[in-house]
């Protein structure tokens, strides 16, 4: 009986802190380098070969190359089943641009620059000077 209670004592407080680690995860939001292990060979040359294709569409129109950029890294992630909702970044970058066309670009050239650090993080590699 002293066995079955000190067992189930042990559950109880194992329970609360995996819990309490849930909550603290949920409250940052997850780390993009926590998914890096889940793509393929495959889904990084995918997402390498579109970042190029993202800089040769930005010199022309950097909106169109905001938008592959963000389908880009969310298609990807959503294959392998991942909420793209519960990472930080994804949110933040895809955040609606602020008013006025200097703005505008501004904050287009913000976001695909935070697309830049999350390709560089899920394809590990060293990011460009």
């Amino acid at each position: 009986m002293l066995l079955f209670l000190v067992g189930a004592a042990v559950l109880v407080i194992g329970g609360s802190v995996k819990a309490a680690r849930m909550q603290s995860s949920a409250a940052r939001g997850l780390d993009v380098a926590e998914y890096r292990e889940c793509l393929t060979d495959a889904d990084r040359e995918y997402i390498e070969d579109s970042w190029q294709n993202v800089e040769g569409i930005y010199q022309h129109d950097p909106a169109v190359a905001l938008d592959v950029a963000h389908n880009t890294v969310a298609s990807v992630l959503e294959a392998r089943g991942i909420d793209t909702t519960r990472i930080p970044e994804i949110h933040e970058t895809s955040a609606p641009a602020a008013e006025g066309p200097l703005d505008s670009q501004q904050e287009i050239r913000r976001q695909l620059l935070g697309y830049a650090h999350i390709v560089n993080v899920l394809t590990d590699a060293t990011p460009h000077p």
